[in-house]
């Protein structure tokens, strides 16, 4: 009898042990999307020089642990304080071919990139561009990992990109930015 309860805990402590390093295993495949810039835009606000106020050009973005299965990032950026509906400043489409982390420089794209239709009607990254006298505006920085490629002669607004992007998404990730134009 007590080699049958000893052979029963022996046959459970293998299960639950094997359980344990698969579900160990999985976790450490699928780390969280992560998205990051050179500076807290958070707390010290976007840098002028990625505004309209200054040069405006893209800031460095750093995209990490990305799924195997992406087939294409898509990062848009959005003032989410103007008096319209949320203002698209940036929609651009990365393809992606088996890497872990993308890293977009300042002013440039990775080759093959697919640049999005803004709010001004124009395929290009516009900065923070408040009204002087409406304080401080959020800029959400968003990047969807997406199990989809995209058509690169096809327009993309927020509106169709979304609907493009619906049942595709993988993971998300967003950074938080704040300006205010003196």
């Amino acid at each position: 009898m007590n080699r049958y309860f000893i052979g029963i805990f022996l046959l459970l402590g293998i299960l639950f042990s094997v359980l344990f390093v698969y579900n160990k295993t999985e976790f450490l495949q699928s780390p969280e999307l992560q998205m990051t810039v050179v500076s807290n835009f958070e707390e010290l606000g976007i840098p002028k020089k990625y505004t309209a106020d200054d040069i405006n050009i893209n800031p460095p973005l750093t995209i990490n642990n990305i799924p195997r299965e992406t087939k294409t990032l898509a990062i848009i950026m959005e003032d989410v304080d103007t008096p319209q509906d949320h203002w698209v400043h940036w929609i651009v489409l990365i393809p992606v071919d088996n890497t872990n982390n993308i890293v977009i420089e300042e002013n440039q794209l990775p080759d093959g990139s697919i640049i999005g239709m803004n709010s001004w009607k124009e395929k290009k990254y516009l900065g923070p561009d408040p009204k002087i006298g409406t304080g401080t505006h959020r800029y959400f920085f968003t990047v969807y990992a997406l199990k989809k490629t995209f058509d690169p002669y096809q327009t993309y607004e927020k509106h169709t990109l979304e609907s493009e992007m619906k049942g595709f998404i993988i993971q998300k990730a967003e950074i938080l930015g704040v300006y205010k134009r003196l």
